[in-house]
């Protein structure tokens, strides 16, 4: 699976660049993971290609603002 974006129009206009690991699957937990400064969720490659992981849980990882593909329409923005 690839990024993905979500428009989020209650933060400002966001989108969200997040990526599951494998179709989402309700009966599982969900690993919410956000990647580290200057990073994109390429950072999980390993976790999502881990069968024994993927198998167990839902993988989600998420970007932060202005890293990956999360973008706000607004010019300044705080964590």
């Amino acid at each position: 699976m690839t990024t993905q974006t979500i428009d989020i129009p209650h933060l400002g206009g966001s989108t969200i660049g997040y990526r599951f690991g494998r179709e989402y699957d309700p009966s599982l937990p969900t690993l919410v993971m956000i990647n580290s400064f200057t990073t994109s969720v390429e950072l999980y490659r390993p976790q999502f290609a881990s069968d024994e992981l993927g198998s167990r849980m839902n993988l989600l990882a998420i970007e932060p603002y202005g890293h990956g593909a999360t973008r706000s329409r607004y010019r300044h923005f705080t964590y």
